[in-house]
């Protein structure tokens, strides 16, 4: 919103927002500070959320008898796992749907992607999967732990075994 600067220039124009709540920036030295002490430090912090995310992926691909969308190499604090292909999401639209399912159903929110066969581009890795349809986005941060993963995994276990006695 223009105000007082008003045919100053975009960047004068631009420069003053209104009231600004601060807190955010005045919190930098408090957190900078958390991290150091919880972590040993913002490097730490990366490689223990990666390490944590490839884990997770991987124990969820094995159990699922899936594979994770990325080599370990190629992950930060998040990985794409397979879905199990027995709940067969054929569509973006229900992929959806079981991502509401388990927002409503399950309190978990869990970004899904639905996958085109134009999309599988590394065909001998997906071959060993049959009917790979769809991948889950997980993260891993300082305040996930190990219960998350394990109510996700409950979850698809829940929903697969409705459509196993389809």
């Amino acid at each position: 919103m223009v105000s007082t600067t008003h045919g100053e220039g975009l960047a004068a124009e631009c420069a003053w927002v209104g009231t600004r709540d601060y807190s955010a920036q005045l919190a930098v030295p408090a957190a900078a500070e958390f991290i150091q002490r919880e972590t040993g430090g913002l490097e730490a912090l990366r490689r223990f959320n990666h390490n944590s995310a490839v884990a997770m992926g991987n124990l969820l691909a094995n159990e699922w008898g899936t594979v994770c969308g990325a080599p370990a190499e190629m992950a930060t604090a998040m990985v794409m796992v397979g879905l199990p292909s027995i709940l067969n999401v054929r569509s973006f639209d229900e992929g959806l749907q079981l991502r509401t399912r388990l927002r409503n159903e399950f309190q978990l929110e869990v970004p899904l992607h639905h996958v085109l066969e134009e999309d599988q581009v590394d065909a001998d890795r997906v071959a060993k999967i049959p009917c790979l349809t769809a991948y889950a986005r997980l993260f891993h941060q300082i305040y996930h732990n190990k219960k998350d993963d394990l109510e996700f995994q409950d979850a698809i276990k829940s929903v697969a075994r409705e459509c196993t006695d389809m």
